[in-house]
């Protein structure tokens, strides 16, 4: 049976992740998002712990933390002590990740956490995590609403400053020479691809979150050059396979967030080798 809160909370993640991905493509920082996805796993473990309950604000606000932390390590570590960024990607998050998975093997048994669920995601199941405020919050779950909020900060984030951040993407030496802030840029931009690794975490899960996210930038980045254009393909082609996606699970009855990345995936396989096969007719 098809839901239409799965499908919508599908939409949104995809369309959210795909944002911050756009960024972190041109910047070649694609490995962050999988650095932040597992290692924000000990946030939610000291989270779920203190608050003993899986819809606190308290999780979201430590995995959150972590992430930010997370990310400022690793750049401490390439800009202090000339660690280069992939090795002090790997360092850092795989440290976090197993932090985090000793968390859940030592307190799995007295809470309702496991492996499962963080590697998979449980996006069946948000239909039935609802605000029950007695408010109009009840029409939707709460991962609708904050996919909804998380569309807003970015909105908030970029269309007032999209010249600032064409020319961070592009050209940060420059842009540096004019008297930015990238660094405060940079912060508020990796605070937000925390959030939406955060909110995004407990429907699909650490391992596809970062099919979530670069995918569908990938596949932008190869058609297109401009910044606007980029980040519309990749809004686009992020929607197209959510709901292709999910089509496609609902067919063959396999979990959706997975057939969701898979169709993401195909579109890019089948972008590469039409630009391969274009280059070589050229050349």
């Amino acid at each position: 049976m098809i839901s239409a809160a799965v499908l919508i909370t599908s939409l949104l993640i995809a369309i959210n992740a795909s944002i911050g991905g756009t960024f972190l493509v041109l910047r070649r920082m694609g490995m962050l998002t999988d650095a932040i996805a597992h290692a924000i796993l000990p946030g939610l473990v000291i989270g779920y712990l203190l608050a003993e309950s899986r819809s606190s604000p308290l999780i979201t606000l430590f995995a959150a933390a972590t992430g930010l932390l997370v990310t400022l390590l690793i750049y401490w570590l390439n800009k202090y002590l000339n660690v280069w960024v992939e090795a002090s990607t790997g360092m850092v998050y795989t440290s976090f990740f197993a932090l985090g998975i000793l968390g859940v093997t030592l307190f799995g048994e007295n809470a309702d956490l496991d492996t499962d669920c963080i590697l998979y995601g449980e996006l069946l199941w948000i239909p039935f995590r609802r605000p029950l405020s007695g408010t109009f919050l009840d029409f939707a779950p709460w991962a609708v609403w904050q996919q909804l909020v998380l569309l807003g900060l970015w909105a908030i984030l970029l269309l007032p400053s999209w010249p600032i951040w064409k020319s961070i993407s592009f050209d940060i030496d420059f842009a540096r020479t004019q008297g930015l802030n990238v660094e405060r840029k940079n912060l508020q931009l990796l605070a937000l691809v925390s959030l939406s690794t955060v909110w995004s975490f407990e429907a699909v899960g650490a391992i596809l979150v970062m099919g979530f996210m670069l995918l569908p930038a990938a596949t932008a980045w190869l058609w297109v050059k401009r910044l606007e254009h980029m980040l519309a393909l990749s809004i686009a082609l992020a929607a197209l396979s959510a709901i292709g996606g999910y089509a496609l699970a609902w067919w063959i009855n396999l979990d959706p967030s997975t057939t969701m990345v898979l169709v993401s995936g195909t579109f890019f396989l089948l972008s590469l080798l039409w630009q391969r096969k274009s280059t070589l007719r050229v050349g």
